[in-house]
């Protein structure tokens, strides 16, 4: 049996069916952000170096579109995913003081340093983010959220695209917008 649920039927509702039509979107809210406002990011992998909204006028990575909207006052958060198999590999590694440690793949150790870097510059920026290293035994990380918070609006999104170079097949990501203030947020 499915619970019963409030539907809002004044949530607009938008999709984005390429990676590129979320980051154009994402990155028009995000150069929107002054004083105050909120931008949180969640994932499982990203890109700092990723060209960001390449349909836009100007073309910037990642990095400086959180850089320009840091230096406007705006609220940078992100959690991003450790990857579960450089974890395991550091901790068995450390227990056995170096003797023993699973094999990695290029793709975990590549995703991993990726991580490690975007947090790093997010953190340099003045924002706050860290790596996620809670990991079920089976299964992975697989949240890609954002949210934007300007002025009094606040929009979420949330899908199937990370914020990340590999992603350029057609996936979807969703944007939802309630159309009235937010005054409650951050709390």
């Amino acid at each position: 049996m499915i619970p019963s649920a409030r539907v809002h039927t004044n949530v607009e509702i938008t999709a984005f069916p390429t990676a590129e039509a979320y980051y154009e979107a994402l990155r028009g809210l995000i150069d929107k952000t002054g004083k105050g406002d909120v931008i949180f990011l969640s994932g499982w992998e990203m890109d700092i170096h990723q060209p960001f909204g390449a349909n836009l006028p100007s073309v910037d990575s990642v990095q400086k579109v959180l850089a320009a909207a840091a230096g406007r006052g705006a609220k940078i958060r992100a959690l991003l995913d450790e990857d579960q198999h450089v974890a395991v590999a550091k901790l068995i590694s450390e227990s056995t003081h170096g003797i023993l440690g699973p094999e990695l793949t290029d793709a975990d150790k590549f995703r991993d340093a990726k991580n490690r870097e975007a947090v790093k510059a997010i953190n340099d920026l003045g924002g706050q983010a860290m790596l996620d290293d809670q990991h079920l035994k089976a299964g992975a990380f697989h949240q890609k959220l954002a949210f934007v918070k300007v002025a009094e609006e606040a929009y979420g999104f949330c899908g199937g695209v990370d914020i990340a170079r590999r992603w350029t097949w057609r996936d979807v990501q969703l944007q939802f917008r309630e159309p009235r203030p937010w005054k409650s947020w951050p709390p």
